[in-house]
């Protein structure tokens, strides 16, 4: 039994119930590090801030900053350190701020198990645990990756992810989600690449029969260039396939600028509004929105908008044009559209 508190009558910091560790002695003398196994059993953390924006954890470093080394100190080689297991079951992490919007964010870790740790390759790390922000939403998943910390090359990854878990809070009813993924994050480059995302979502309740969704694709995000690529993104819910790709340049700036496609394979409307709950119009032509879809190019920033080369289909209707929002603040709207030809007959109530 070990707790951590900053003085004797504050409430502490951090507790442990049990805690085992075993380091290799001779090894030590070459500067590394061998423990066969660090196992720890109920930990848990209580980090607060209070209304003032004070951590409890900051008296830990109260007394001054420590003065810099001087320059012609070399930096601390770091030790090589070798765990073949790391075992912490049955913790918690809780984080409470206690300002003008209180929140409350807890981790409950059943299990988390870390195989032949190493700060030069990678190695296999499983979770499971239950996330929860006291208001409603929750996420019981489990985890398992590849998992890279070179320290020395500020070079990070988590390779082959595979996430299962059970959401609930953010849709009327729970649904489950599975994600894969390869994360790779160079930080002397500033870059970080996710290739082969795959997700995959069921049960989602979206006002009507629970649909499946999937998503598929990567995601770049270059701090150095201060851009970021999304896409391509294969996307389905329900019956409604598509794809989208997208690129952003100056993402932290005012001058904010992007631009991408998407493309909506034509579905059937009546099909997905059965599912999804909503009333389906009858018309006197029974075949009438069954081929929907939608291309477009589009850009804009923090101030417009725009759809560009756009191209409704609404069975054998093409709405084509530009439609832009040329002032958001002022909702200024500019549209200049082209419509075919349309038999509004076929979209009539049937005749009585």
């Amino acid at each position: 039994e070990m707790s951590l508190a900053t003085a004797a009558d504050t409430a502490p910091l951090a507790t442990v119930g049990k805690a085992a560790v075993s380091v290799e002695l001779l090894p030590l003398f070459r500067r590394e590090i061998n423990v066969r196994t660090l196992y720890v059993d109920r930990l848990a953390a209580y980090l607060v801030v209070d209304a003032e924006g004070k951590g409890n954890w900051e008296a830990l470093t109260a007394g001054g900053e420590q003065p810099p080394a001087p320059e012609s100190t070399p930096p601390a080689e770091l030790p090589r350190i070798s765990l073949p297991q790391v075992v912490i079951t049955n913790s918690l992490f809780d984080y409470e701020t206690r300002g003008e919007v209180p929140s409350r964010y807890t981790l409950t870790l059943r299990e988390f198990v870390a195989e032949d740790f190493s700060m030069e390759r990678e190695f296999p790390v499983r979770i499971s645990a239950l996330a929860d922000d006291h208001k409603g939403l929750r996420a019981d998943f489990t985890a398992r990756a590849f998992v890279l910390m070179d320290l020395p090359a500020q070079a990070y990854g988590v390779r082959a992810l595979e996430f299962n878990g059970d959401i609930a809070g953010i849709l009327e009813q729970p649904f489950t989600v599975k994600i894969g993924a390869n994360v790779v994050a160079n930080m002397q480059q500033q870059k970080i690449t996710v290739s082969e995302l795959a997700v995959e979502a069921a049960n989602l309740a979206l006002g009507g029969r629970p649909q499946p969704a999937t998503l598929r694709g990567q995601l770049v995000l270059d701090l150095a260039a201060d851009s970021a690529a999304v896409g391509p993104l294969l996307f389905s819910l329900g019956n409604v396939n598509g794809s989208l790709d997208v690129k952003a340049s100056d993402i932290s700036k005012e001058e904010l600028a992007y631009a991408g496609t998407l493309d909506v394979v034509p579905f059937n409307a009546k099909h997905l509004m059965r599912e999804m709950g909503i009333e389906v119009p009858k018309t006197a032509d029974a075949a009438t929105l069954t081929q929907v879809g939608v291309k477009t190019a589009f850009n804009g920033g923090k101030r417009q908008a725009a759809l560009e080369n756009l191209d409704i289909r609404v069975d054998d209707t093409h709405i084509r044009g530009r439609v832009a929002v040329t002032d958001i603040a002022l909702k200024a709207l500019a549209f200049n559209l082209d419509i075919d030809a349309m038999n509004l007959d076929r979209y009539l109530p049937p005749a009585s």
